[in-house]
């Protein structure tokens, strides 16, 4: 397919006909060549991406040409044989090292959202847990996915996820932004609600508030620390750097650290705990110490925590987990018509229950 090829012609005749037939016209006799990229046909036929991208569409769903992720689209080869046209299934990557098993809360919640709404959509999914090593490729294939959904991705998936997309293939991220105009997402503001959860110990007299988590670590805990800090301005309050605790997201470490800054004199009024893996932790270290919540120390967090935070009655912001994943397919679906990604932002519920208490 050379970069001389005529460009589309003024007529009756809508341009994704026109570059469809164009498009077979072309690929006839070339089996096993790989076409130009998206942006590259657009340049040759003078066209728009959805164009293109339709008469592209037409020509899979027929079996002429086929996708390759991470590779290319490439024209299918004479005698081999093509996934019905109805094959439109749906990867789920999640990061490796968290076990589906092991009833991960949060991780479960999402997949069983996405599960639900591929359900309703009637599209085949398969729950893959990334590592460098897999081969991405080869799994979409035996899934005919032309779609893949990634829960709260790493550093060491972007790359990955970023070579899918630039090949034409639906990329979405859940409850991570990704910088990366060809990715979708579907996310939980975590600043607002954090915001919210320490203008509430500020309120209620609160000076003294010691921030545990990542600071440093992802997109997300960053954004939780942004709505800490934001609350402290707005209240004009300079929280204290040395209040910082479990940066190495460790809940033994969490629990020592805890431990040994409620032992100092002025001691903290108050925690906000911007992951729940870290209610547990921390709670030991108040109940060993024999301090009582809220009567000797508030608490706010960010996530339920089954088992922990209800039954000790936690203030915390409830991500809508199970929405994340509905949400996610549901517009994954409509990308897969549309071709234009998605940027879905979705508010955590507050609940409040009783660790908050009002200081002079």
């Amino acid at each position: 397919m050379g970069s001389d090829a005529p460009q589309v012609e003024q007529s009756v005749k809508p341009f994704y006909l026109q570059i469809r037939e164009r498009l077979i016209q072309d690929i006839s006799g070339r089996g096993g060549e790989k076409l130009p990229s998206e942006k590259e046909l657009c340049e040759q036929y003078g066209v728009s991406r959805p164009t293109v991208r339709k008469a592209l569409e037409y020509l899979v769903e027929q079996g002429l040409i086929i996708r390759k992720p991470g590779k290319g689209t490439f024209v299918r080869e004479a005698g081999r044989s093509a996934a019905p046209a109805e094959a439109r299934g749906l990867a789920l990557f999640y990061p490796g090292h968290w076990r589906l098993e092991d009833s991960h809360y949060y991780l479960s919640r999402i997949v069983n959202g996405v599960f639900a709404a591929s359900r309703d959509g009637d599209t085949d999914l398969g729950i893959i847990p990334f590592s460098p090593d897999i081969d991405v490729g080869a799994k979409l294939d035996r899934l005919h996915a032309h779609s893949s959904i990634w829960i709260s991705p790493y550093h060491d998936e972007l790359p990955v996820m970023e070579a899918l997309a630039h090949d034409g293939h639906c990329v979405a991220s859940v409850n991570r932004r990704i910088n990366n105009a060809a990715i979708s997402y579907v996310h939980c503001d975590g600043t607002v609600a954090c915001r919210t959860l320490a203008n509430l110990l500020l309120s209620n007299g609160h000076r003294r508030i010691a921030f545990i988590g990542l600071v440093r670590n992802t997109d997300f805990f960053l954004e939780r620390h942004k709505g800490f800090l934001d609350a402290h301005r707005e209240h004009d309050v300079e929280p204290d750097p040395n209040m910082i605790l479990g940066k190495h997201f460790s809940p033994p470490t969490c629990r020592k650290e805890v431990e040994a800054l409620m032992r100092e004199s002025p001691r903290p009024t108050a925690f906000f705990i911007s992951t729940g893996f870290f209610y547990q932790p921390a709670l030991d270290a108040l109940d060993n110490l024999g301090l009582r919540v809220p009567d000797d120390v508030s608490i706010v967090g960010f996530d339920e925590m089954p088992g922990v935070s209800a039954p000790r009655g936690l203030t915390i912001a409830r991500q809508p987990l199970d929405q994340l994943g509905r949400t996610c397919v549901q517009q994954i679906l409509e990308q897969r018509d549309t071709g234009k990604p998605f940027r879905v932002l979705l508010e955590p519920a507050i609940i409040e229950r009783d660790s908050v208490r009002k200081i002079n």
